[in-house]
């Protein structure tokens, strides 16, 4: 079962774009994040799900940055 923690961290910074980010959790209980916009997949922990959640977002946004308005 996924913690809402990191449900929670993925709402709060990722806002209404969250939909492109599913968690992936396999039969080792080793729990992934997934953009499902570039392919982005990265291993979260307790201890580093905030920065990933936070530089997957900031990946996210400068590969849309045409329509996003990032400069």
């Amino acid at each position: 079962m996924i913690d809402q923690k990191y449900k929670k961290a993925l709402e709060q910074i990722w806002g209404s774009e969250s939909y492109n980010v599913s968690f992936l959790l396999t039969p080792q209980n080793v729990l992934y994040a997934e953009c499902g916009f570039n392919g982005d997949r990265r291993r979260l922990t307790d201890s580093n799900y905030i920065d990933i959640l936070n530089d997957m977002f900031l990946t996210y946004c400068v590969d849309n940055k045409s329509w996003m308005g990032v400069s």
